[in-house]
């Protein structure tokens, strides 16, 4: 089995390190997707003084796990992530900490963990390594018996789903069609509790589009696709200060549908995902636990893309439990990209959870555009910069937890967003479209979100619902979704849902743009038609 492992191992170093360009989606944002966990409460894990940041980390370097509780608890009951089990040690505790879900918020956990592992030794140091990384144990050797009896773990993890798009114009049978699967294969090396190197690669396959096919706006579809979602080491310093390095998922933010000051993933969390399929972000990320005191400090180097040392970006968080409350301050700068500043606050306030999180950036050389966009009459908008403009983003929700039964409850939630950077004209958004500017669930400038959440009802524990609606009220264009979820055989997952669409915008965007000669990228045109209903099903299965 280790041969086989090593083997593995060796043949996933040569996947290439990026995928090719990614189509784009449903404009609608539901195509193919479901919930992505649900949120519950988080008063009780802040009640317990856990905090509960959200930053995502496959694993931590010490492995005693604190009891799931609160909203992170219950998407991790939901959705099989978040936190590892208690019995980490155990396949299914391995599974859940690495394929917990992006949301994973284990990190409030390994906050807690990192602190509890600095008074495990208590030998001083007798050697270099020992003085260096504060362990009264000389490094184990490779061949040293006394080893883990396992120390590389093999796994992977099975994601296919299938989903149909229809609109206004077409027939049932002619309903848009997409079978993606995504096939994550990992391997996981601990030779003892100190240290973890982790790597992940991916295998994405559309069995509905063939070589060589374009989309709407004439981009080449690649039916199969591989990359490297993670590769990281992860050790301590003297049992205080705890390195993470490589490709790692990370996520920052307390939103439910919009995370303002998840400022490291170039790409926007869909909300709606059954899971998120964002890779790993290049980092050097340390992290500085005080558990006494309810503080976790992580300071961030980003070097994702970098190749030359003015590139590197940093990135500063320090999250701070006061009573039942959470308190969070974020700061990212970066060359080309503009200075981001962030504050979250999470707390219970009666009977409701409420949260806020805000984000302002400065020196966005992005582009904006204003002006009409008008094919006919060859009237193009123009670009304008807001370089020097402070643009604020704030999202705030609110949640409630009902109590029908002795045991179950129903979840109840709001949100909104705000958006500075949005347009609230939705005729450009084809021309954002046309230009590569267009950020679903981004491009407007005031959005509203709710839920109602019934996780587990009465004896059926392998099952949850969930009934969610999305607005983009700049336009307005609605959104709802229902979606079902069960766990069979113990490590299967089904999800089966559906969605409708309303108005006329970001939502249920709509776009016929004739033929422009003497315009690259409209010399032959392109439509899109606007979807009025979808509905998929997934499957994900942990091996």
């Amino acid at each position: 089995m280790r041969k086989t492992a090593t083997i593995l191992g060796l043949m996933l170093f040569w996947l290439p390190t990026t995928a090719s360009a990614e189509a784009i989606d449903s404009l609608a944002l539901g195509a193919a997707r479901g919930v992505a966990g649900i949120p519950a409460s988080e008063s009780t894990a802040k009640a317990q003084g856990v905090p509960s940041s959200q930053e995502s980390t496959d694993g931590v370097v010490a492995e005693e796990s604190l009891p799931k509780s609160g909203r992170a608890g219950l998407e991790d009951d939901l959705f099989g992530g978040g936190a590892a089990e208690t019995e980490v040690a155990g396949r299914k505790g391995l599974e859940d900490d690495l394929f917990g879900g992006s949301d994973a918020q284990d990190e409030a956990a390994s906050g807690a963990q990192d602190a509890a592992a600095g008074s495990a030794q208590d030998e001083p140091p007798k050697d270099r390594e020992s003085a260096l990384f504060g362990s009264g144990k000389p490094a184990l050797s490779h061949f040293d018996e006394s080893r883990f009896e396992d120390p590389l773990a093999l796994g992977g993890q099975l994601y296919s789903r299938v989903a149909v798009s229809g609109n206004d114009e077409t027939s049932a049978e002619n309903s848009t069609f997409s079978a993606p699967t995504l096939f994550d294969l990992y391997l996981d090396g601990r030779p003892n509790d100190r240290v973890r190197a982790y790597l992940r690669g991916r295998l994405k396959h559309d069995f509905s589009v063939t070589a060589g096919q374009t989309n709407a706006q004439g981009q080449t579809l690649e039916p199969t696709q591989v990359a490297l979602d993670q590769l990281w080491l992860k050790f301590d310093i003297a049992q205080t200060v705890y390195v993470t390095a490589g490709r790692q998922p990370i996520r920052w933010g307390t939103g439910r549908f919009w995370n303002p000051n998840d400022v490291l993933n170039q790409q926007a969390r869909d909300p709606l995902a059954v899971y998120d399929e964002r890779l790993g972000v290049g980092l050097v990320k340390f992290h500085l636990p005080a558990e006494s005191i309810g503080l976790n400090v992580y300071a961030v180097m980003n070097a994702e893309g970098a190749s030359e040392l003015d590139e590197l970006g940093g990135a500063l968080r320090v999250e701070w439990l006061v009573v039942s409350a959470e308190i969070s301050l974020t700061a990212a700068a970066r060359k080309d990209d503009p200075v981001r500043l962030g504050l979250d606050l999470s707390a219970p306030l009666g009977p409701f959870d409420v949260w806020v999180e805000g984000n302002v950036r400065h020196g966005d050389k992005g582009a904006y555009w204003k002006g009409a966009f008008d094919v006919a009459s060859f009237a193009f908008p123009t670009e304008f910069s807001r370089e020097d403009e402070w643009l604020p983003m704030v999202t705030a929700g609110t949640e409630l937890a009902v109590l029908y039964s002795d045991q179950d409850s129903v979840y109840l939630g709001l949100e909104g967003f705000y958006n500075e950077a949005g347009y609230e004209d939705s005729s450009l958004y084809p021309w954002l479209l046309f230009k590569g500017d267009f950020k679903p669930l981004y491009n407007g400038r005031f959005y509203g979100g709710g839920y109602v959440s019934l996780p587990q009802p009465g004896e059926w524990n392998d099952s949850s619902f969930t009934f969610s609606l999305l607005s983009n009220l700049s336009d307005p264009t609605f959104l709802i979704r229902l979606d079902a979820r069960v766990r069979v055989l113990t490590y299967l997952d089904l999800s089966v849902w559906g969605s409708a669409f309303f108005g006329e915008g970001e939502l249920r965007l709509g776009v016929e743009v004739p033929p422009v000669p003497g315009v690259p990228g409209l010399e032959t045109g392109f439509t899109l038609v606007p979807p009025r209903f979808q509905a998929g099903l997934a499957a994900i299965l942990r091996i």
